[in-house]
């Protein structure tokens, strides 16, 4: 998934550099009860799923300097894929 996103930021590379992260788990199907990595079932009234979520972090430098515009603008996304079991 890591590599994925770094994939697909290649063609804006040149301005930003992405910097994503992975984490899975389970949890409750209403989003209770989240264990990382699954480690122990977690105790739900409802079904419980896994889900996958990758964060990305990154900084866009713009091109030109522009008055009222920083020199840096720092950008993130968070993106979650729940499967039941």
């Amino acid at each position: 998934m890591v590599l994925a996103a770094k994939t697909d930021a290649t063609n804006i590379s040149t301005f930003i550099t992405v910097v994503p992260t992975a984490k899975y788990g389970c949890e409750c199907s209403d989003g209770s009860s989240a264990i990382a990595s699954c480690a122990s079932e977690p105790s739900c009234t409802m079904n419980s799923v896994y889900y996958v979520e990758v964060d990305t972090t990154a900084i866009y430098t713009p091109m030109l300097p522009w008055p009222g515009i920083p020199a840096t603008i720092p950008l993130s996304a968070k993106v979650t894929l729940r499967a039941a079991r």
